[in-house]
């Protein structure tokens, strides 16, 4: 999600930010956990605010620390204190919006009751902002309910949750049609069952792939997740969300457990100094990770024996779809060696488990995203193929006449639009956009 969301927003691919998950693992094997503040000064608004065009940049998934922009900036709820940035705004949005607190990351109920709250209170806030919108030339709006309620609440909950978003969706689209303005509703990834759950490291240990520290091996562990696995396939069928309050709090006890785990590394329930391979933090999707020990990195032969071993074991396997295979030099931080795409009732997750595989009934994220256009010069009921999430912030920019820089993955939409406006998109290279930001600093 995090990386996704910059890359939705910056128009840089998955290489460039150099992160393919919500952690990155650096070369001495450390987990870092991935935010949004690390691309500041890449994104969107960042290169609008260079070109005086002012934005407001609202509840932005994971951007814990607001900054200096050409207009105004408010955190998500959902990583806690809400910030702004400037401090002290002329509308107080913190009173239509709820905090999440750490209690409510363990109650579902409790989380999808504010998310809901919060949704009626950002239909409020676009209210307000039409009538301010000398405050900004470009608004950007954040809501989660329909990610929360996939991963939290029940088929009932997933539905109201559409249908309140559509509601959001209206009002903005009612705004923006009075008053001759531009709409884009993207999303950074869809919605899908998953009726099957692969245990990627399971399948690696069971392959001789894969060795466990000590302390992952202990009967108190195994019963753990004997337990964690039955509420899995079964509760989750009867009560989904006592089930992931239940889950969420044995998760918490084994992040406990494994958090001062002294093995030699610093991976959980992976024994570094005897595994070949090893999946880390890959779920609720249908990809996973696949890291070589790095130990077999000063061996360039060894390493690609390894890989084509692995690879022709995962083609046998049935629950797999595609598998790709990575290469991140230059580095500080260790790239995934290969990419596993399961089928798409099959959800890859890193925790280990009694058995391989076994039923499940979850809603996870897919790989088909939601991109719609609306303006005055948007064409009518007409629908492209092949949009990428880096394609947004470079049609944006077009639309606007700014430049765009030249490291910017993405095309330029042009046919989604009639031929009344001239998309003419005109770029510049990083050293310019640099000195462009110097001398209005200066300025």
């Amino acid at each position: 999600t995090i990386p996704a969301w910059a890359s939705l927003f910056t128009g840089l691919n998955q290489k460039q930010l150099n992160a393919f998950d919500m952690i990155r693992i650096d070369k001495n094997y450390k987990i870092k956990p991935v935010a949004n503040d690390i691309w500041r000064g890449e994104y969107l608004w960042d290169i609008l605010s260079i070109f005086n065009k002012k934005t407001g940049v609202l509840f932005f998934p994971f951007l814990y620390n607001p900054y200096p922009i050409n207009g105004f900036m408010i955190t998500d709820p959902v990583i806690g204190k809400i910030r702004t940035f400037p401090e002290k705004l002329d509308i107080n949005f913190t009173t239509l919006i709820s905090e999440y607190d750490g209690f409510s990351t363990f109650i579902p109920w409790s989380m999808l009751h504010i998310a809901r709250k919060n949704l009626e209170g950002k239909e409020k806030i676009l209210k307000i902002l039409e009538k301010k919108s000398d405050l900004w030339d470009v608004l950007i709006l954040q809501d989660g309910i329909t990610d929360i309620s996939m991963h939290l609440g029940s088929y009932k909950d997933l539905l109201n949750a559409y249908t309140l978003i559509d509601d959001l969706i209206g009002e903005a689209f009612r705004i923006c049609e009075n008053n001759n303005w531009y709409l884009f509703i993207v999303s950074d990834h869809g919605c899908q069952v998953a009726r099957t759950l692969f245990s990627i490291n399971s399948y690696l240990v069971g392959k001789g792939l894969m060795k466990l520290s000590s302390e992952a091996s202990t009967i108190k562990t195994a019963l753990i997740l004997s337990v964690y696995q039955i509420l899995l396939s079964r509760l989750s069928k009867v009560n989904r969300k006592l089930s992931k309050m239940i889950i969420n709090l044995i998760k918490y006890l084994m992040e406990k457990r494994y958090k001062n785990t002294k093995v030699k590394g610093k991976i959980p329930y992976v024994n570094l100094t005897s595994s070949i391979a090893f999946s880390y933090f890959c779920v609720g999707t249908n990809f996973a990770n696949i890291w070589i020990n790095r130990r077999f990195n000063r061996f360039a032969k060894e390493k690609s024996k390894i890989l084509k071993l692995i690879r022709h074991i995962l083609t046998k396997e049935k629950l797999i779809k595609e598998i790709y295979t990575l290469n991140g030099k230059n580095s500080n931080f260790l790239f995934p060696d290969l990419i596993i795409r399961t089928r798409n009732n099959v959800m890859p997750d890193f925790r280990l488990f009694p058995t391989i595989s076994f039923r499940i009934n979850e809603f996870i994220h897919s790989r088909y995203a939601t991109f719609l256009a609306y303006g005055p010069q948007t064409k009518r009921h007409y629908c492209t193929q092949h949009i990428k999430i880096t394609d947004f912030v470079p049609t944006l920019l077009s639309l606007l006449k700014v430049p765009i820089p030249k490291d910017r993955h993405g095309r330029v939409l042009r046919e989604i639009f009639t031929k009344k406006i001239e998309i003419k998109p005109q770029y510049i290279s990083k050293e310019k956009l640099l000195l462009k930001k110097k001398i209005r600093r200066i300025l």
